[in-house]
Protein backbone atom coordinates (compact mmCIF):
# COMPACT_ATOMS: atom_id res chain seq x y z
CA UNK A 1 0.00 0.00 0.00
CA UNK A 2 1.07 3.55 -0.60
CA UNK A 3 2.77 5.44 2.20
CA UNK A 4 0.33 8.28 1.55
CA UNK A 5 -2.71 6.07 2.16
CA UNK A 6 -5.44 7.23 4.51
CA UNK A 7 -5.49 6.02 8.12
CA UNK A 8 -8.69 4.09 7.43
CA UNK A 9 -6.92 2.20 4.65
CA UNK A 10 -4.14 1.26 7.07
CA UNK A 11 -6.72 -0.09 9.54
CA UNK A 12 -8.36 -2.11 6.74
CA UNK A 13 -4.96 -3.46 5.70
CA UNK A 14 -4.10 -4.55 9.25
CA UNK A 15 -7.47 -6.29 9.68
CA UNK A 16 -7.08 -8.07 6.36
CA UNK A 17 -3.53 -9.27 7.06
CA UNK A 18 -4.42 -10.36 10.60
CA UNK A 19 -7.28 -12.34 9.07
CA UNK A 20 -4.78 -14.15 6.86
CA UNK A 21 -5.87 -12.38 3.68
CA UNK A 22 -3.75 -10.29 1.34
CA UNK A 23 -4.34 -6.57 1.15
CA UNK A 24 -3.60 -4.36 -1.81
CA UNK A 25 -3.89 -0.61 -1.47
CA UNK A 26 -5.95 1.42 -3.90
CA UNK A 27 -2.87 2.29 -5.98
CA UNK A 28 -1.93 -1.36 -6.38
CA UNK A 29 -5.50 -2.41 -7.09
CA UNK A 30 -5.72 0.23 -9.80
CA UNK A 31 -2.53 -1.05 -11.42
CA UNK A 32 -3.79 -4.63 -11.35
CA UNK A 33 -7.06 -3.49 -12.89
CA UNK A 34 -5.33 -1.48 -15.60
CA UNK A 35 -2.88 -4.21 -16.56
CA UNK A 36 -5.13 -7.27 -16.40
CA UNK A 37 -8.75 -6.19 -16.69
CA UNK A 38 -8.47 -3.26 -19.05
CA UNK A 39 -5.73 -5.03 -21.01
CA UNK A 40 -5.11 -3.55 -24.42
CA UNK A 41 -7.83 -0.92 -23.92
CA UNK A 42 -5.66 0.82 -21.35
CA UNK A 43 -3.27 3.32 -22.87
CA UNK A 44 0.26 3.12 -21.53
CA UNK A 45 2.68 6.00 -21.89
CA UNK A 46 5.48 5.56 -24.41
CA UNK A 47 8.03 5.98 -21.60
CA UNK A 48 6.46 3.25 -19.46
CA UNK A 49 6.09 0.94 -22.45
CA UNK A 50 9.75 1.45 -23.33
CA UNK A 51 10.80 0.55 -19.77
CA UNK A 52 8.82 -2.68 -19.89
CA UNK A 53 10.38 -3.77 -23.17
CA UNK A 54 13.93 -2.51 -22.83
CA UNK A 55 15.64 -5.22 -20.81
CA UNK A 56 18.87 -5.52 -22.74
CA UNK A 57 21.84 -7.77 -22.11
CA UNK A 58 23.28 -5.21 -19.71
CA UNK A 59 20.13 -5.00 -17.59
CA UNK A 60 19.15 -8.66 -17.59
CA UNK A 61 17.76 -9.72 -14.23
CA UNK A 62 19.33 -12.54 -12.26
CA UNK A 63 17.37 -15.40 -10.72
CA UNK A 64 17.81 -13.76 -7.31
CA UNK A 65 16.53 -10.44 -8.73
CA UNK A 66 13.39 -12.20 -9.97
CA UNK A 67 12.91 -13.91 -6.58
CA UNK A 68 13.24 -10.60 -4.75
CA UNK A 69 10.88 -8.78 -7.13
CA UNK A 70 8.28 -11.51 -6.66
CA UNK A 71 8.53 -11.39 -2.87
CA UNK A 72 8.50 -7.57 -2.74
CA UNK A 73 5.37 -7.53 -4.91
CA UNK A 74 3.73 -10.05 -2.57
CA UNK A 75 4.32 -7.57 0.24
CA UNK A 76 7.10 -9.32 2.15
CA UNK A 77 9.43 -7.11 4.17
CA UNK A 78 13.18 -7.05 3.64
CA UNK A 79 13.55 -9.06 6.85
CA UNK A 80 11.09 -11.73 5.66
CA UNK A 81 12.78 -11.94 2.26
CA UNK A 82 16.17 -12.22 3.94
CA UNK A 83 14.94 -15.04 6.16
CA UNK A 84 13.57 -16.96 3.16
CA UNK A 85 16.70 -16.48 1.04
CA UNK A 86 19.11 -16.84 3.99
CA UNK A 87 20.64 -13.41 3.39
CA UNK A 88 20.72 -10.29 5.56
CA UNK A 89 18.07 -7.61 5.50
CA UNK A 90 20.75 -5.17 4.36
CA UNK A 91 21.64 -7.44 1.41
CA UNK A 92 17.97 -7.56 0.41
CA UNK A 93 17.81 -3.76 0.47
CA UNK A 94 20.96 -3.64 -1.66
CA UNK A 95 19.43 -6.07 -4.18
CA UNK A 96 16.23 -3.99 -4.32
CA UNK A 97 18.24 -0.84 -4.95
CA UNK A 98 20.24 -2.50 -7.76
CA UNK A 99 17.07 -3.87 -9.35
CA UNK A 100 15.51 -0.41 -9.38
CA UNK A 101 18.70 1.01 -10.94
CA UNK A 102 18.90 -1.76 -13.57
CA UNK A 103 15.34 -1.10 -14.65
CA UNK A 104 15.54 2.70 -14.30
CA UNK A 105 12.53 2.73 -11.97
CA UNK A 106 12.00 5.43 -9.37
CA UNK A 107 9.19 3.84 -7.38
CA UNK A 108 7.55 0.56 -6.45
CA UNK A 109 4.53 1.19 -8.66
CA UNK A 110 6.78 0.93 -11.74
CA UNK A 111 8.30 -2.27 -10.36
CA UNK A 112 4.89 -3.83 -9.72
CA UNK A 113 3.68 -2.89 -13.22
CA UNK A 114 6.84 -4.45 -14.62
CA UNK A 115 6.34 -7.63 -12.61
CA UNK A 116 2.71 -7.95 -13.71
CA UNK A 117 3.46 -7.22 -17.36
CA UNK A 118 6.36 -9.68 -17.48
CA UNK A 119 4.68 -12.55 -15.65
CA UNK A 120 6.84 -12.39 -12.53
CA UNK A 121 3.64 -12.11 -10.48
CA UNK A 122 0.05 -12.76 -11.39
Amino acid sequence: MSKTAAKTDLVDAIKSVLGGKPYYGKDISKIIYEVYIAGSKQEVSADAEAKFHSITETTRLTTKDIQIIEMVCRGLTAREIGDKLKISQRTVESHKSHIMEKLCFKNMVDLIKFALKNGIIS
